[in-house]
C-alpha cells in the first residue's frame, strides 16, 4: 500500500494547473475547429428536420423549440 504522502505528491504533479493550462491552449485550435465542423453539422440536420416538418404541415407551436431559432 503507498503511503498517503505519496499519493499526495503523485496526485500534485497529476493535477498541476499550470501544465493542464498550457495542454488546453495547445489543443484549442484543433478543438475550435471540430466544435465549428460539428456545428456546422448540427444546423445542416437542424434545417433538414424544419422542411420535414414544414412539409408534414406541423403547426410551428408543436417544433422543439430549438428548432425555432
Amino acid at each position: 500500500m503507498t503511503y498517503p504522502k505519496n499519493r499526495t505528491d503523485r496526485w500534485k504533479a497529476k493535477y498541476n494547473l499550470k501544465r493542464v493550462g498550457e495542454t488546453l491552449g495547445d489543443l484549442r485550435e484543433d478543438m475550435a475547429a471540430r466544435y465549428e465542423a460539428a456545428m456546422g453539422q448540427v444546423c445542416v440536420m437542424e434545417s433538414k428536420v424544419r422542411d420535414v416538418i414544414n412539409a408534414g404541415g406541423v403547426s410551428t407551436s408543436q417544433y422543439v423549440r430549438y428548432l425555432l431559432v
